[in-house]
């Protein structure tokens, strides 16, 4: 028996690697990629969230969310959604910190300028949400959605979007037909000129 003491004692120190938090790699299309670890009650939580709000019942989603951002406070992505449904819900203070958290853990992450410009939009802020479509095709101009929400947001504000830079982002991603048929039979030019 005290022969296997060593042994028990390598295996129990192997299989709490695993337990440990710190980094771990993940799979995402194909490729290796190493992130930090995510409690199971985060990820749990959070699935919950997203099946809710993929039923339209924002108010469940929301307290989901806030379930998954207690457990995992550096979730980017869980507090862009709890921002997301709370402005649905009209909280806009509750969005406004959830999307300022979201922010102070990732402010590359390019969901957050798509959703709160969404929120701005429904809000009728069509400056800010200018603002924050025009960051979140920066992070990411291949984003249909987001180009479409820029368009909007401009068109809202009056202001004539920057064509130029329009035409070069759309040529390099080769979206803008994709684009235009999200936002009407109008040309690019037209709709930006």
């Amino acid at each position: 028996m005290r022969g296997s003491r060593p042994c028990l004692l390598a295996l129990l120190a192997l299989l709490s690697m695993g337990c440990r938090y710190g980094e771990v790699v993940r799979v995402v299309d194909g490729e290796d990629v190493s992130s930090r670890f995510i409690p199971p009650a985060a990820y749990a939580a959070y699935a919950q969230g997203a099946l809710a709000e993929a039923d339209g019942d924002d108010a469940l989603a929301r307290e989901y969310y806030r379930q998954a951002s207690s457990v995992d406070s550096e979730g980017v992505l869980i507090w862009t959604r709890l921002a997301a449904v709370s402005c649905r819900l009209d909280e806009h203070e509750d969005a406004k910190r959830a999307f300022a958290q979201a922010a102070a853990v990732d402010e590359a992450f390019q969901p957050i300028y798509h959703e709160r410009a969404r929120c701005e939009l429904r809000r009728g802020r069509f400056a800010q949400a200018l603002k924050d479509s025009e960051r979140a095709v920066d992070l990411d101009p291949s984003r249909d959605a987001s180009l479409a929400l820029l368009l909007e947001s401009a068109e809202g504000a009056s202001v004539d979007v920057n064509a130029e830079a329009w035409r070069r982002e759309a040529r390099v991603t080769g979206v803008s037909l994709a684009a235009k048929e999200r936002v009407g039979a109008e040309t690019i030019s037209d709709r930006v000129d």
